[in-house]
């Protein structure tokens, strides 16, 4: 049987991140949280453009330090977080953003954000990329007003 990879992409992302958040809650030791960008290239068909952005990403130990944590966080969280991916338009020249973000559930934090449920939504800018995740970033991405 051939394993055929996934289109890469935010979403296929997000879904492996909250993946391997949940193998590690669950006690599992994973593999892909020691090498990230070995896990993105093994599961998922990337393309030249996006190949090069993700190597380039894996070049700054300390931002991929900053993921591994968030990551081994969102484990302990007991499911109050989870990493989410929004799109967004990126200025007026209507193109599209996409970035990663790890999204945080917390009841009873007063003022509460959405009054009726009490929750407060707390998210953390991880990194970002253009529309077809060639150009990648570390952080939320900054509005381009033209």
């Amino acid at each position: 049987m051939t394993w055929e990879k996934s289109r890469f992409g935010p979403s296929a992302l997000v879904i492996e991140l909250n993946d391997l958040t949940r193998r590690i809650a669950a006690g599992e030791d994973p593999q892909g949280l020691d090498d990230l960008v070995a896990m993105v290239e093994e599961r998922f068909q990337l393309t030249e453009g996006q190949q090069t952005g993700v190597r380039d990403l894996a070049s700054q130990a300390d931002q991929i330090s900053r993921l591994k944590e968030l990551v081994l966080d969102a484990a302990r969280s007991d499911g109050a977080s989870q990493f989410v991916v929004v799109q967004r338009p990126n200025g007026a020249n209507g193109r599209f953003v996409h970035e990663l973000r790890r999204e945080t559930l917390a009841k009873g934090i007063a003022p509460a954000a959405d009054e009726e449920s009490g929750v407060l939504r707390a998210t953390v800018g991880i990194a970002h990329c253009d529309a077809d995740c060639r150009n990648w970033g570390w952080g939320s991405a900054k509005t381009k007003e033209a």
